[in-house]
């Protein structure tokens, strides 16, 4: 078998994981609003040693240990190029119900922010490098905020203008300004690193990022002399072998791989080769020898990565060897010699066409349509479900509680062992929650009654005392022998085998009509995915009473190595 897939790995130097079991949006490709605004001429550079090479605008949490390693290396980076770098920074953070700043780190880390950007405010440009610089000293950072009057001091910025700032307002609309900005990025992890408005996943020593500013981003005629003893990045030649009749995104949409593989492999020099071809073909019959039913997009890559000691040491536990060079695979599933169950074509020649051809018995689009039947996948203890659950108690009073109208039903994530045991992301009281809220719906399912103790369970999802959700109307006695017996048991195997047969990990996932995935993550939206697919009178109604999550509003930060 081809080895497994690199991409969740090496995202998550970038990418923080905000589901349980799913990932995050990538940034977005375009340029940060404050590098945009230097380039626009509203930002003034003080700066004037040196006209500016690159565009760099960092995205952190003050905190951060991640994050302080790699903004003292880019201020390095910096004075080494003759302060070449336009560099910006911006804090990361959320805002909760009511307002109020909201934080991984709480308010240690809310008031060292607010020092960071007070001393960004009053002092000059080359001033305020200094500060971070002391700021994140190994020796330093741990004392932040306490002792930033010593950062002030030897960066050169007036103390007493930086008390006056925390004092007042100013920190408070700074730091808001701020958050609203790492918001509109939806960035989530801490560090981000954008490079003239591309976001950045490769290594963060220095000699990663010198050689990749100084050879991959800027303009070639206004580089710093100093980068003409940096070794440009080797090419290396490689080969994206794709299947141009694979349209479905999940499967085959490789530009997030694609983008993260040219910022680890800064000498990358990608061709493109479509299944179809006849040359397309010959190279898969190729790697067919080495390996064990490949799967595309998958992309062999030139032996010259040898040479390059840190991208190999990266990606070497997803590299399959390959000739005098390597594969790796995209993580995808797709045979090219299978059936395409939706494309009206016998392609595999055995007679039978689309969802009548045997290997697409497990194909989403060859499911049994069910009109108004409404999946939702979750895992009990996954914060980012449990947010969401009250949203779906409101969908169902949206459709009068009336099955007739909405066929809902809860479905959960998790494994079972070969020894017959059950087991899940956030282990054994996880096991047990998701049992309850099975034998819940089992029991009480007339009118969605279970939906009170589900709701109730999702506003405090980590107390494990659960008897205080239980309505009066419910009993612990029937809900425990349901759990603690064999018909519990039974339900949720049969529903995680689903889960697993669809192959959703990601918590919540919804499928309307037992055979399309959908996206909802407030009431109004999961009601529009539904009425897409399933017309009713209430399709054209307001959801009454919708609050979106401020989970899925603006998600919590996390610092991410």
């Amino acid at each position: 078998m081809l080895a497994r897939s690199w991409f969740p790995g090496l995202l998550s130097m970038a990418v923080v994981v905000v589901g349980c079991g799913g990932t995050a949006p990538s940034p977005p490709l375009v340029s940060p609003p404050l590098a945009e605004a230097i380039e626009q001429g509203e930002v003034a550079d003080t700066d004037e040693s040196a006209a500016v090479h690159t565009d760099v605008e960092l995205v952190i949490l003050s905190r951060c240990p991640y994050a302080s390693g790699t903004v003292r290396t880019l201020l390095d980076i910096n004075e080494d190029l003759g302060r070449s770098l336009s560099i910006e920074v911006t804090y990361l953070g959320a805002l909760d119900e009511q307002g109020e700043f909201t934080n991984l780190y709480g308010e240690t880390e809310v008031q060292s922010a607010q020092v960071h950007v007070c001393a960004r405010e009053v002092g000059e440009r080359q001033a305020w490098f200094r500060f971070l610089q002391c700021a994140f000293e190994p020796e330093v950072w741990p004392t932040m905020p306490r002792n930033w009057p010593i950062c002030a001091q030897r960066a050169g910025i007036d103390p007493a203008a930086v008390s006056g700032c925390l004092a007042g307002t100013m920190a408070t609309t700074l730091l808001r300004r701020d958050y609203a900005q790492s918001a509109a990025l939806n960035i989530v992890a801490s560090p981000t690193v954008f490079f003239d408005g591309q976001p950045y996943w490769g290594g963060r020593s220095y000699d990663e990022m010198i050689r990749y500013l100084c050879h991959v981003t800027g303009d070639e005629q206004t580089r710093p002399s100093l980068c003409a003893d940096i070794a440009p990045p080797p090419q290396i030649a490689a080969t994206l072998l794709f299947d141009s009749r694979c349209t479905d995104a999940a499967t085959c949409n490789f530009r997030q791989e694609i983008t993260l593989l040219e910022t680890l492999i800064p000498g990358l020099e990608l061709a493109r080769l479509d299944y179809a071809s006849a040359q397309g073909k010959r190279l898969f019959d190729l790697i067919q020898l080495v390996v064990d039913a490949p799967a595309l997009p998958l992309i062999v890559i030139d032996g010259a990565l040898s040479t390059e000691k840190l991208i190999l040491q990266r990606l070497a536990e997803y590299l399959v060897p390959f000739g005098s060079g390597y594969l790796l695979t995209m993580g995808s599933n797709w045979d090219p010699r299978g059936e395409i169950c939706n494309n009206q074509i016998d392609d595999t020649g055995n007679g039978v066409v689309d969802c009548r051809d045997p290997s697409c018995a497990k194909a989403i689009t060859c499911r049994k349509k069910e009109p108004r039947r409404l999946d939702l996948f979750i895992m009990s203890g996954c914060p980012f479900a449990a947010e969401m659950l009250p949203s779906v108690n409101r969908v169902i009073e949206h459709f009068s509680r009336q099955r007739s109208q909405v066929d809902l039903r809860l479905q959960f994530i998790g494994e079972v062992g070969d020894d017959g045991q059950i087991y899940s992301m956030h282990g054994p009281e996880e096991v047990q929650e998701d049992l309850r809220m099975i034998c819940a719906q089992a029991l009480y399912g007339e009118q969605y009654r279970f939906m009170d103790y589900v709701t109730c369970r999702a506003t405090d999802f980590e107390n494990r005392h659960y008897d205080a959700c239980l309505p009066k109307w419910m009993s612990k006695k029937r809900l425990n022998r349901c759990v603690n017996g064999k018909q519990g048991k039974k339900l949720l195997k049969k529903s995680m085998a689903l889960a697993d047969r669809l192959g959703v990990m990601g918590s919540p996932t919804w499928l309307v009509n037992n055979h399309i995935f959908m996206e909802g993550r407030n009431a109004n939206a999961i009601v529009r995915g539904f009425c897409e697919h399933n017309e009713l009178a209430a399709c054209d109604l307001p959801v009454a009473g919708e609050v979106e999550s401020r989970r899925f509003r603006e998600r919590e930060p996390c610092c991410n190595p």
